[in-house]
């Protein structure tokens, strides 16, 4: 699993998609997917750094629920 709190501090501070997945170790792709989820939420950046781990982690749907019927 990725570390979100990472991935949002890295777009607080300005990075694209593309670096901040770099640093991260994970597609660009796949940190659109996890913007994603965030923006469903309307909160900033900012407001979803304050959020505890948990909160942070309610975001993600679960692997095995996400595209179940494929």
């Amino acid at each position: 699993m990725i570390d979100i709190r990472q991935l949002l501090q890295l777009k607080v501070r300005g990075l694209s998609n593309r670096k901040a997945g770099a640093v991260i170790g994970i597609h660009r792709n796949s940190v659109d997917t996890y913007l994603g989820y965030f923006k469903a939420s309307d909160k900033s950046y900012e407001a979803l750094l304050a959020l505890s781990d948990s909160e942070l982690q309610a975001f993600i749907p679960l692997k095995d629920t996400k595209d179940k019927d494929r």
